[in-house]
């Protein structure tokens, strides 16, 4: 498969530019490839050859049952062992503050729902102040009325009683 290549920011050849045709083996492109290039028309003479990177081998001969891989073994297995109790420790700690918190989070919503019953019943009480006051200055409005017309009616009946003498 040729392909020819469109965007850089991949593991192309050594010396490979946009434009550049690239061979792969078989027919069909590596996964990092994808969205990265185009088909190259046939008969495309390839300017450079994709070669996967090699995995070397290496051969290792232990055995099992010597005393060092059982020592390995028994070391890697009380390791383990410790922090997966350290784990456990600290998720029983975990789980005790999230209880905490719960029961916490319990006690803090339910004096919310006191608090705000107690600014429910202030905001009753503000208003039906609020409507009381109303009421006062109209009746304060209607006394002072009532007041002035009698000074009115006073003062009417002087100036009468005064006109007469």
């Amino acid at each position: 498969m040729k392909v020819i290549i469109q965007t850089l920011k991949a593991p192309w050849p050594t010396g490979a530019k946009v434009g550049d045709v690239v061979s792969f083996e078989g027919e069909v492109a590596p996964a990092w490839a994808v969205g990265k290039y185009a088909l190259a028309p046939d008969g495309a003479e390839a300017d450079h050859k994709y070669e996967p990177a090699s995995v070397g081998t290496v051969s290792v001969s232990v055995s099992v049952d010597s005393e060092e891989v059982q020592q390995a073994f028994h070391q890697l297995r009380e390791e383990a062992l410790r922090r997966i109790s350290e784990a456990d420790d600290k998720t029983a700690e975990v789980d005790a503050q999230l209880q905490a918190s719960r029961i916490e989070n319990e006690g803090l919503t339910s004096r919310l729902a006191e608090a705000e019953s107690l600014i429910a019943g202030l905001r009753e009480k503000l208003e039906a102040a609020q409507s009381d006051d109303a009421k006062v200055k109209a009746a304060l409005a209607e006394v002072e009325q009532q007041a002035e017309q009698e000074k009115a009616a006073i003062a009417a009946a002087d100036a009468k009683a005064k006109a007469k003498k």
